[in-house]
């Protein structure tokens, strides 16, 4: 295929519109969001071979090769991980790839992608700018037929690449800014932000709490749970009686801790990035906060956030809003298969990402491709209920029945897994959970979509 001739750069306007401009009809990238190599995007069942670039810092302890199953043969059906996998997000990027090899360890297991094997390629995206060249050089030098990644704070830069390049790409990302823009290429693993703030508002509600403090970091990730968070508290009578803001990249948060103990709030509803929930929490139970229950978002449930608020002191005081799932037969599926590989409970979003590899193997099982311009139609063929589809939990069953020419749901470990057309959004019930320093998960609370949807209404 012969390369396009770059088009001038052009003035970056909206993220958001961007994203829609990307979406399009798939008129000729401008030079700013198309790939090096245009080939390189649509992957052939006879795709080339990959580079192999090393492991980036933070997933050295797991190795990104899958378990070997005899019989596969032809070359890798190549699968990259946009994470964050250096910088205040490794900790989530470490937790990303480890549910992806989960994932391919399953697939390779039960005959592979159309008989080949997997080839994890980690692609280090630790902030908008490095993502931006990492997610281009992928594309033009991995021959990915999935990419699986793309945080809250890479997808504005990212995404309308990807788009433009018609790659396919399941996402964790959560701002409510995307809940209603249609995305042909783009799926969405976890629940918009606001059904997260609402539903931490709503467990607020349930334990009694009357007054609250809202302490939210300067992240695009915390920043997007406000409003609706604000307007369910609103809603639920619910008094906010402090909201401090919470610079990051300080060394003392004594006046924001001062402003919300001196409010005296029944609960304070919470998502730092791991530095500043450091700081924030010492001086917190410096001035008599260690009592204070404390509901966070699912981005606190990982052991290195709990440990930077205080570990064995906090643990008492912590719970977090987490997707329901993992209770389910696809998450007990899954979180024993993460036991036995990496000896520690599933991290938060393990499960999204094991689920984006396995609905994305079974959509090109059920396509007989691996291009993403093929089988990006059955993605919702395999995802979604109907009346002649068979409920499947994992990975080989789903093959098999494909196999034998039938139809199926496939049911996620993170949840349903049901997109929403045309945005390709998907909506969850979510649970309260204590996290211990093992990482271990116990349900404290559950929280229905049901009455997350009675919130959304004018």
């Amino acid at each position: 295929m012969m390369a396009r001739k770059p088009r001038p750069r052009l003035v970056a306007f909206s993220a958001l519109a961007l994203i829609l401009a990307a979406c399009g009809s798939g008129a000729s990238p401008s030079a700013s969001s198309a790939p090096q190599s245009a080939a390189a995007a649509k992957p052939s069942s006879a795709a080339p071979a990959p580079s192999k670039p090393a492991a980036p810092v933070g997933a050295a302890s797991a190795s990104s090769k899958p378990a070997a199953s005899a019989g596969l043969s032809g070359q890798p059906v190549n699968i990259a991980l946009v994470a964050s996998f250096t910088g205040p997000s490794a900790a989530l990027g470490q937790a990303e790839l480890e549910g992806t090899q989960v994932a391919a360890d399953d697939i390779q297991k039960a005959g592979g992608i159309l008989g080949r094997p997997i080839h994890i390629i980690p692609v280090n995206a630790p902030d908008a700018v490095d993502a931006v060249t990492a997610v281009r050089k992928s594309l033009a030098t991995d021959n990915p037929s999935l990419m699986i990644g793309f945080s809250v704070i890479i997808y504005a830069n990212t995404l309308p690449i990807t788009n433009t390049a018609k790659m396919v790409t399941m996402n964790t990302v959560g701002d409510p800014a995307l809940d209603n823009v249609p995305s042909p290429w783009s799926f969405h693993l976890k629940a918009s932000d606001a059904a997260v703030g609402r539903a931490m508002a709503l467990e607020a509600s349930k334990k009694g709490y009357k007054k609250i403090a809202i302490v939210l970091d300067a992240s695009a990730g915390a920043q997007t749970l406000g409003p609706p968070m604000e307007d369910a508290a609103k809603k639920l009578g619910l008094e906010i009686v402090a909201k401090p803001a919470i610079p990051e990249n300080v060394t003392s948060y004594q006046g924001e801790v001062l402003q919300v103990m001196n409010a005296k709030p029944d609960a304070m509803l919470t998502q730092m990035n791991i530095p500043p929930a450091g700081i924030f929490f010492r001086q917190l139970r410096s001035l008599g906060g260690q009592n204070l229950p404390v509901i966070g978002s699912d981005y606190t449930q990982t052991v290195e956030w709990v440990k930077a608020a205080g570990g064995e002191q906090a643990l008492g005081q912590l719970s977090h809003i987490v997707p329901t799932g993992l209770e389910g037969e696809a998450g007990k599926y899954f979180t024993a298969a993460y036991q036995a590989k990496f000896n520690h409970p599933p991290r938060t979003q393990g499960g999204q990402y094991y689920d984006g590899l396995v609905v994305g193997a079974l959509a090109m099982i059920a396509a007989k491709s691996t291009d993403p311009t093929v089988y990006v139609k059955s993605i919702p063929e395999v995802s979604t209920p109907g009346p002649d589809h068979t409920n499947v939990y994992n990975f080989a069953d789903g093959a098999k029945l494909l196999a034998q020419g039938k139809k199926i749901k496939y049911f996620g470990a993170s949840g349903p897994l049901t997109f929403v057309e045309p945005t390709h959004t998907v909506e969850n019930s979510f649970q309260a959970v204590k996290v211990d320093l093992s990482g271990k998960t116990t349900s404290v609370g559950d929280i229905s979509a049901e009455d997350l949807a009675k919130l959304t209404a004018p």
